[in-house]
């Protein structure tokens, strides 16, 4: 039962109290620097084992639900129309998309009619900032994301022209695309 251990192995220098006339541990001394060192590795396979596992749940990634990835595409909606790209910013949009445009008096619908909407990108000097915005899941595949955003021209000095929008979001094909955005601008005082 006993295993052979010396001083030195014990952390001393050979000193230590209890040792037999021989200068050798005895017994019960071995079996409590078994019992330790036993114990003590126990413990940090533990503690290694917990680290490891931590270190794999940092490393997964992390997984969006449909309101942050309906809030990602209005996020990106806003980053291009900033960056004056229609084309880009037309292939956010379902091809039977509805649009009402801010400044338009109709309905715009389909990939040709937006592309034809924004043509004033081409112009460059436009900009969108997203000031707020808030979803409501209606499924895992259909999103509202509604807020406020401010549009800015530098034709104009870039003064804001604050605006609210209502966007519906869906998944198609396992790709979040705009189905509905409708966009006034905001009144600066309620009425």
């Amino acid at each position: 039962m006993g295993r052979p251990v010396s001083a030195a192995s014990c952390g001393g220098t050979g000193n230590m109290q209890g040792l037999s006339h021989n200068n050798t541990p005895t017994s019960a001394q071995t079996e409590v620097v078994y019992f330790l060192a036993v114990h003590t590795e126990r413990k940090m396979r533990k503690i290694a084992s917990g680290l490891i596992a931590l270190g794999m749940l940092a490393a997964a990634p992390a997984f969006a639900g449909p309101a942050e990835d309906a809030g990602a595409v209005v996020e990106q909606w806003s980053a291009t129309y900033s960056a004056n790209d229609r084309q880009a910013l037309a292939k956010l949009y379902a091809p039977d998309a509805l649009l009402f445009g801010t400044t338009d008096k109709v309905a715009t619908r389909g990939t040709e009619q937006i592309l034809k909407y924004f043509e004033g990108l081409d112009k460059g000097g436009r900009r969108n900032t997203l000031v707020e915005k808030s979803a409501i899941v209606l499924g895992p595949e259909a999103v509202v994301v509604a807020g406020f955003y401010d549009f800015a021209r530098k034709d104009e000095d870039y003064a804001p022209r604050p605006s609210r929008f209502t966007m519906v979001v869906v998944k198609r094909d396992g790709k979040w695309v705009i189905q509905h955005h409708h966009s006034s601008p905001r009144p600066e005082v309620r009425r």
